[in-house]
């Protein structure tokens, strides 16, 4: 899953969600893969996978809906101010 952002101003949007990378992924309680803040790109992306599962393995559903669920709720909640004060 990941936060993408885009326009203009999206790397410098990027460094500015950076400056507080710290306490961002300890409110996560996980890391981040933060976009390339060196770039000038119109699109940047913060991201957190899933490693090591296979999205075709129907047994295995149920676990990675759980963990697409319970992971979108904790970015939610944790960047949605953030991202509006941008």
């Amino acid at each position: 899953m990941e936060l993408y952002i885009s326009g203009e101003e999206a790397s410098e949007r990027l460094i500015r969600l950076e400056e507080d990378k710290d306490q961002i992924e300890k409110e996560l309680g996980f890391e981040l893969e933060w976009g390339d803040q060196s770039s000038e790109a119109r699109h940047q992306r913060i991201s957190h996978y899933l490693r090591d599962t296979d999205p075709t393995d129907k047994a295995d559903w149920s676990n990675q809906h759980n963990w697409i669920a319970n992971n979108l709720n904790v970015m939610y909640r944790v960047f949605v101010d953030r991202v509006k004060n941008l």
